[in-house]
Formats: structure tokens, C-alpha cells, sequence
């Protein structure tokens, strides 16, 4: 069954099996040699699913204003 949002897809134990599975690799990289190195390279990056990326573009996007809109808006009348 394909959901219209992806997002819907991911509940709290995916989530949760992403972290643990990325704590896990970040556990087996600490003890490998690169890690040990002066300079480590190679650690691992964190699964992040396209969907989530959309959201967080989405939401800085909605934050950027002008300082325009930020005093029209401190001018409208409050309740």
C-alpha cells in the first residue's frame, strides 16, 4: 500500500531503528583505525529520509521575512 505523504510511513519505532542503527555504526567506526587516527575521516552520516530534508527547507523558508514583514505584522491589532 503506497501512502500519498511519505511521511506517514515513518512512525516512532522507525525512527527509533534509524537512531539505534546509526549509533551503532557511529560505536563500530570508533573502534575501527581510522577513527584512532589524528584526523578521522570516513565517520558515519545519519539516514535522513528526502521527506524530513523537505520539511526542514520548508521550514526555513517560512522563517525567512524582512524586517518589513515583522513590523507589519507587530502592527496588527491584537485580541
Amino acid at each position: 500500500m503506497l501512502l500519498a505523504d511519505p511521511a506517514g510511513e515513518w512512525g516512532w519505532q522507525e525512527i527509533m531503528l534509524n537512531k539505534s542503527n546509526y549509533l551503532l555504526e557511529v560505536l563500530l567506526w570508533t573502534k575501527s583505525k581510522d577513527a584512532q587516527k589524528k584526523t578521522p575521516s570516513n565517520a558515519p552520516k545519519p539516514f535522513i529520509p528526502e521527506f524530513i530534508k523537505k520539511i526542514e527547507r520548508e521550514q526555513k523558508q517560512e522563517m525567512t521575512m524582512t524586517i518589513d514583514d515583522v513590523k507589519d505584522i507587530l502592527a496588527r491589532p491584537r485580541k
